[in-house]
């Protein structure tokens, strides 16, 4: 199983460090404290 599960993997590219033009700047309206966990 874990052979086959290595063999099957794919290089993925890794995510970039600099901002994209669109999202340059972005602030979140809202801060999120709660995460979606329950209380």
């Amino acid at each position: 199983y874990m052979f086959m599960n290595m063999l099957f993997q794919k290089l993925i590219e890794p995510r970039p460090t600099v901002p994209t033009p669109e999202g340059a700047g972005f602030k979140a309206r809202v801060k999120e404290d709660n995460f979606n966990h329950g209380d």
